[in-house]
């Protein structure tokens, strides 16, 4: 199996592991059933439908919740050790600045640190959590982020983070050849 193949096996596991534990928002609250969002919904193919025993809280929205992005987090570390057993980045491998979405392997090696090295919790009072946030948030778009200062978290989300860091390191590792 090729690189492409290995980071896309993996994708394909995060959408069908994310699935069962989609991001939940408060207006879910007094709910006992759902279907899967959407994105699962078009990307996987299939519809799945949720039922509780009693309604939803918010201890166990924020329970789902930070259980999809431990999942998204540990989907980083996997991305990484597919780059890295490819020679793609690592210790003693630098990261290509002049070939075409470099910045998305530098994204995915530095929050891989973060989620590997600590807590995994995002800090924001240390200045390279908040240029790592301020980074993604460039480097993704993200229009309606909260700022590096009020967010408790980095963004992870699939569609628009994970996805897209994707690509980059699938494009990074094509333009290599």
């Amino acid at each position: 199996m090729d690189l492409i193949q290995l980071i896309e096996e993996q994708f394909n596991h995060l959408l069908k592991t994310r699935a069962f534990f989609p991001y939940l928002n408060e207006n879910m609250i007094g709910e006992n059933q759902f279907s899967t969002a959407p994105f699962y919904k078009e990307k996987l193919k299939t519809d799945i439908k949720f039922i509780f025993d009693r309604k939803l809280d918010q201890p166990i929205i924020d329970e789902i919740n930070s259980i999809a992005h431990w999942i998204n987090q540990n989907y980083i570390i996997r991305l990484y050790s597919i780059l890295e057993e490819n020679k793609i980045c690592g210790k003693s491998v630098i990261i290509d600045q002049k070939v075409d979405e470099w910045k998305a392997i530098d994204l995915v090696r530095r929050l891989r640190n973060k989620f590997s090295h600590s807590n995994g919790k995002y800090d924001s009072g240390d200045d390279d959590s908040k240029t790592l946030y301020k980074e993604i948030v460039n480097y993704c778009k993200l229009l309606n982020a909260k700022s590096p200062e009020e967010a408790n978290e980095f963004p992870l989300s699939i569609d628009i983070v994970l996805e897209p860091l994707t690509e980059g390191c699938k494009k990074y590792f094509s333009s290599r050849k």
